[in-house]
């Protein structure tokens, strides 16, 4: 019976050393982190590009459209319920993406050229919605709490 105890004991110290060391835990560390980025993807572009009307980053409400706008939205058959949803064309929703950066997960856009006032890129649309309403693509602090949990999920089930 003791002799079993120390079979295992050092089972369980060998599993854990290769565990905390090289790169299998950096890989599973990455993997997780990645899988937890992606999911905060779909989740900030639904608190933004929401049809019932987006949220900033402290979970305020972006307003309504004043009603000469909300007539121009009607008229070009964009989404027209009066809570202002950051949704005209659809291209900021599509550029705002998961990406890398200085070898860094990330959520955000593309640096491109600057566009003109007719074609401003998604960059600037950004730039001007946040001077508007707020810190709008951080995550809320229930997002970063969402952040962590799947990461450690995924973590938890990764080292399993």
């Amino acid at each position: 019976m003791n002799i079993k105890a120390k079979t295992d004991k050092r089972l369980q110290q060998t599993t854990m050393a290769e565990l905390l060391s090289g790169t299998n835990l950096a890989i599973k560390i990455d993997k997780a982190i990645r899988i937890a980025s992606l999911s905060m993807l779909s989740i900030v572009k639904q608190r933004v590009f929401n049809n019932a009307g987006g949220k900033n980053s402290q979970s305020k409400s972006f307003g309504t459209y004043n009603t000469k706008y909300k007539k121009v939205r009607e008229l070009k058959e964009r989404r027209t319920n009066s809570q202002i949803n950051l949704m005209f064309t659809g291209d900021t929703e599509i550029q705002f993406k998961f990406g890398i950066n200085n070898g860094k997960y990330c959520l955000g856009f593309d640096a491109l050229p600057n566009g003109d006032s007719k074609n401003p890129n998604a960059s600037q649309k950004t730039e001007y919605m946040e001077g508007r309403f707020g810190d709008i693509f951080a995550l809320t602090q229930e997002e970063s709490n969402q952040f962590t949990a799947i990461f450690l999920f995924e973590l938890d089930r990764l080292i399993k």
